[in-house]
């Protein structure tokens, strides 16, 4: 059996359009991922107090614990200023 010009031109066609579809899909995903990764990395902000009344009726019982630090936040970085709320923090 013998295939036509045009039959042969399509599906010469569909992998190299796939081709083509799958290589704009890969630009477009590594560009999203240069864009997350290139900020200048995380604001921190502190909190203030509200003054306010307290609340009566308080717990009960108070549970004292061993304070620990999950790993990810365990880092040898110090804050280095607390302008108003913002604080900035020393270079990795």
């Amino acid at each position: 059996m013998t295939l036509s010009s045009s039959s042969r031109r399509l599906q010469a066609s569909l992998p190299r359009r796939s081709l083509l579809l799958g290589a704009a899909g890969l630009g477009v995903m590594a560009t999203t991922l240069t864009a997350c990764s290139s900020g200048a990395g995380p604001t921190l902000y502190t909190l203030s107090v509200v003054p306010g009344q307290p609340a009566p009726g308080g717990p009960r019982f108070v549970e004292v614990r061993q304070p620990t630090i999950a790993s990810g936040l365990d880092r040898d970085r110090i804050v280095t200023a607390d302008t108003g709320y913002k604080l900035t923090v020393s270079p990795e």
